[in-house]
């Protein structure tokens, strides 16, 4: 591995490790919106379902909007 040194950073040039990436697309998006009644329990098996299409998962925000994030191989699932 190569190192570089950005603004007294120091990080790993790791790029022939990228044959390990298992999910190839960064699927991002937001909602707003939800229906009336959604519960955080909602939120909660919403979470659950992407992580079995992906990985780094991440769900934030209150029930007025929600942030999502999500590595995949199929982002249409992600909805």
């Amino acid at each position: 591995f190569r190192r570089v040194l950005f603004r007294s950073f120091e990080f790993e040039d790791d790029h022939e490790s990228m044959d390990e990436i298992k999910f190839k697309y960064c699927t991002e998006f937001i909602v707003q919106n939800m229906n009336e009644g959604v519960t955080e329990d909602d939120i909660n098996k919403f979470r659950t379902r992407l992580t079995r299409i992906g990985d780094c998962v991440v769900v934030v925000g209150d029930f007025s909007l929600v942030k999502v994030h999500v590595h995949t191989n199929d982002p249409g699932k992600a909805k």
